[in-house]
């Protein structure tokens, strides 16, 4: 005769937990600290004695860091996008029934063997499969605005560490003739045709424009610095720069700026998350019709012996309305991705004009320099030279023109740095023209 089987497990069951102590859980181990594994340093990460634009926009290509996340998102979006729109997967199930672990019967349970497969209604497949499209775009919108946001500020960068150097040079040329002008001093001095005071007028001169020097150079490090962290790569050392602010100058063409606006990456950016938020809202409303599941099992019938197939559907009920807030807050998400994309629309064309003003009036600026200003004040430094060193023009009077054209050769490098950073600015929001 079959004992019963259940009376005698639960008895063992009781006597274990009486008798026994409790053994309490191992500690979990303690979580180790989250490290970031530092970014091996390439070859190329050394010294460069001349760095020019095109090999910074390279540079920043292939190693900023930003780039290589929006990569890796354009891959997750690709790989997302190719499962999207797929059956779930089927479930298979084996189970037994009719067990009578008293004793109470001695017939044999029954053994199934089956399959449950969900079929999506309402097109929630091919919702999902515009869902994974818009991601997948979205990513690869926003991937195209963050290459165009990193080599506009590289460009801006580059101009700015040129800016630092051509500084520097028009300070250092500067010296190099306020050193002339401390020895003809001397010399006139030693030949009786000037007094003492004159030298060290000069001398005093000289010291203060090699502080000016000294802050300048200081000032080009920062900026040398500041384009190597632009270009993803804060380690690297650049010696020089090779070019000129005239030459970095990429104006781009200022007409019909709301067109063009329309196709910059930015907004392309911004409408490829209107476009997803409408496809998940579009998804929320398919997944209010409940998946249809479809069951399908092989039965082995334990007394009387034989066999036999189940088979049956199932429908989930919506009762409760979960799905159709869900649908609701979907809806309200794609309202605010418009409503947001608007005001980031908005914001950027006043950036644009904002961009265009600097322009013109850099630009403009740079003319009346160039054509008008900085050729008279070479010719009158070119005259002033010659009278004093005729002894016709006082050496305070002198360096009173000297240095009104270094001011001038200034204000058109700070001209020529405003062109650049409006137009790095302005090529962040407006796409450059195509043949």
């Amino acid at each position: 005769m079959t004992r019963p089987v259940l009376p005698i497990l639960i008895a063992a069951l009781a006597t274990a937990a009486c008798t026994s102590r409790p053994t309490p859980p191992p500690a979990p181990p303690a979580a180790a600290p989250l490290e970031i594994p530092p970014r091996p340093a390439p070859a190329a990460d050394g010294p460069v004695a001349r760095l020019r634009l095109a090999d910074a926009l390279a540079r920043a290509g292939r190693a900023h860091p930003a780039l290589r996340v929006a990569d890796a998102r354009v891959e997750a979006a690709r790989a997302a996008e190719s499962g999207a729109g797929l059956l779930p997967e089927p479930t298979l199930e084996a189970r037994v029934e009719s067990l009578h672990p008293g004793g109470a019967d001695d017939g044999r349970p029954d053994a199934l063997l089956g399959a449950s497969q969900e079929f999506p209604l309402g097109g929630r497949l091919d919702a999902e499969r515009r869902v994974a499209r818009a991601d997948r775009e979205r990513a690869e919108r926003t991937r195209d605005a963050v290459a165009a946001r990193i080599r506009a500020g590289l460009r801006g960068a580059f101009a700015a560490a040129l800016h630092g150097e051509e500084v520097v040079r028009a300070l250092e040329e500067s010296e190099r003739l306020l050193e002339e002008v401390v020895r003809i001093s001397l010399a006139r001095v030693a030949a009786g045709d000037a007094t003492r005071d004159e030298p060290a007028r000069a001398g005093m001169e000289l010291a203060g424009r090699r502080s000016e020097t000294a802050a300048a150079r200081a000032h080009r490090d920062r900026a040398r610095t500041a384009l190597a962290a632009a270009m993803g790569t804060p380690g690297l050392r650049v010696e020089a720069l090779e070019g000129s602010l005239d030459e970095a100058l990429a104006l781009p063409a200022m007409d019909d700026l709301s067109r063009r606006l329309a196709g910059s990456p930015g907004y392309a950016a911004l409408r490829s998350q209107v476009a997803a938020a409408r496809a998940r809202a579009d998804l929320a409303e398919a997944e209010r019709i409940p998946d249809l599941r479809a069951d399908l099992f092989y039965r082995r019938i334990g007394e009387p012996r034989g066999s036999a197939l189940d088979a049956g559907l199932a429908l989930e009920i919506p009762l409760f309305g979960r799905a159709r807030s869900r649908a609701a807050a979907a809806r309200a998400e794609a309202a605010a991705a418009e409503a947001e994309a608007r005001r980031a629309m908005t914001e950027e064309e006043a950036r644009a004009r904002d961009a265009v003003a600097r322009l013109e009036a850099a630009v403009e600026a740079r003319r009346i320099l160039d054509s008008e200003v900085l050729p008279r004040a070479e010719e009158v430094v070119a005259l002033a030279s010659t009278r004093h060193r005729a002894g016709d023009l006082s050496l305070v009077e002198f360096l009173t023109v000297r240095e009104r054209q270094v001011e001038v050769r200034l204000a058109r490098l700070d001209a020529l740095r405003e062109i650049a950073a409006a137009a790095a600015e302005l090529a962040a929001l407006v796409p450059p023209e195509t043949p």
